[in-house]
Order: structure tokens, then C-alpha cells, then sequence
């Protein structure tokens, strides 16, 4: 069994950074935020940032609102993944997981080059990336519950629901969300989708798992096959980073 969920505490990096000196290490999980509610001035740039892959998929969206963020946040990725990789911008075509969850695309020998995963909620991005092993994140606005039994029948475990129900009534949505992002970080970092199994059982047994709050608004969550031995956080403006 894995060992239970470790609390972590986000520490940016803001402004400049220099990627020769900011290269992913083994065991190392970076940590990217973006403030997406500049939207009008971010879809042009990510517009060109897309492959012709990344265009289709957008346009199998049906509403508009959908379509931009997919296509902000694909410019964006293509930009971090870029920097890791030596290049400005990250041409090759994504591989998708039994799940649908996005790859980069291993080489002959069956190694990947970088993994990722990715979360939004509204207007907040956040993207993990690691070099040594698949990584899972999500993150969720802490807004209220207005079934929260019902929820909990659907998405929690027979013990969860219990531990949960036994906290005073102010810390249970807060300790459901906890427990949600978990859930969907490592249903992201197994590659399969939130299945019947992941949401059956608790995310302790699966795991390597860490926890945190963002901005002091967001439940967020972190997994992993292996302990993580550091976590870089980093951030800049959307636009310089969709735009350099």
C-alpha cells in the first residue's frame, strides 16, 4: 500500500527564468500556472502555436467557448514542452492513452522524452510536467456542493464517505475535493480515465499522491508512481509564454 497523501505548499518562481538552468531532473515534478482571463489577447497567438492535428481536434468542439480555451491551452503546452525539448515551439503530433489522455510520442526504443498532464478550472491552468515517470494533476475551484451525499455515492469509496461525513459540516466539501482531485490526478497519471476502480477505492492504495491549495481558492492535486523529490513551481504571464 502506498503511503498516505503528503500536503504541499506552492512556491513560485515569478518573472524571468533561463531554461538551460531550469532543466527537468529525474525525480523532479515541475509546476506551471496560467491566469487564462485575458482570453481575446491569448487566442491569436495560440492559434498559430497549433499543428494541424491540434486545429482538427479544436474544431470538433460545438461552442465556441470550449474550442478557445482548447486551443489556448494546446499553444500554451506547446510552448512548455518546447523549452524542455530545445526547440521554440514543440512541432510533433501528440500520442492519446487508451484514456485520451495526451503523450509525447516515445522514441524506437519505447522511452518518452517528458510527461505531462494538464488542469483547468475556469480561468486557472496548471500543468505538471516530470521527466522519470508518468504524472497526473487537477486542480478544482472550492465552490459549494449542493448534493453533497449524493456526490459522494457517486465518486467516493465506503470509507471515504465515512471519514468524511464524521468531520463538522464547514470541513466537508473542502476534505470531498480533496479526495476528488486525488481521484482524477491519478486517473490522469494511470492514463485510464476516472474508472469504476479509481472511484471505488481509496486514492492511497493506487499512488504516490500530494495535495495542496492554490491561490487560496483551489483544491489541487498531484500523483505519481514513484516519490517525488522536489516540486518546482513556476509562473508567468499567459501571453509572454504563448507569445515568446
Amino acid at each position: 500500500m502506498m503511503p498516505d497523501s503528503t500536503c504541499i505548499e506552492p512556491r513560485f518562481t515569478r518573472g524571468e527564468w533561463n531554461v538551460q538552468t531550469d532543466t527537468l531532473q529525474p525525480g523532479d515534478i515541475q509546476l506551471w500556472y496560467f491566469d487564462l482571463s485575458d482570453t481575446n489577447s491569448l487566442l491569436e497567438p495560440a492559434r498559430s502555436r497549433l499543428t494541424p492535428d491540434d486545429a482538427a481536434r479544436a474544431g470538433r468542439f460545438l461552442r465556441q467557448e470550449p474550442q478557445n480555451s482548447f486551443m489556448i491551452r494546446r499553444g500554451l503546452l506547446r510552448r512548455l514542452l518546447g523549452l524542455h525539448t530545445g526547440s521554440r515551439l514543440y512541432p510533433c503530433a501528440l500520442e492519446y492513452s487508451a484514456g485520451g489522455q495526451p503523450m509525447m510520442p516515445a522514441s524506437r526504443d519505447g522511452l518518452r522524452p517528458l510527461f505531462f498532464s494538464v488542469s483547468h478550472t475556469g480561468s486557472d491552468l496548471l500543468f505538471a510536467l516530470a521527466k522519470s515517470w508518468p504524472v497526473g494533476v487537477d486542480i478544482e475551484e472550492e465552490r459549494p456542493v449542493r448534493d453533497l451525499q449524493r456526490m459522494m455515492l457517486k465518486s467516493c469509496s465506503g470509507e471515504e464517505i465515512n471519514r468524511i461525513s464524521k468531520l463538522p459540516e464547514p470541513e466537508r466539501v473542502r476534505a470531498f475535493y480533496k479526495v476528488w482531485t486525488l481521484k482524477e490526478a491519478i486517473s490522469k497519471a494511470a492514463g485510464s480515465g476516472l474508472t469504476p476502480e479509481i472511484l471505488r477505492n481509496s486514492p492511497s492504495r493506487m499512488f504516490h499522491q500530494y495535495y495542496f491549495t492554490l491561490l487560496n481558492r483551489m483544491a489541487g492535486a498531484v500523483a505519481a508512481e514513484h516519490p517525488v523529490l522536489r516540486f518546482r513551481w513556476r509562473t508567468c504571464p499567459a501571453k509572454l509564454m504563448i507569445g515568446g
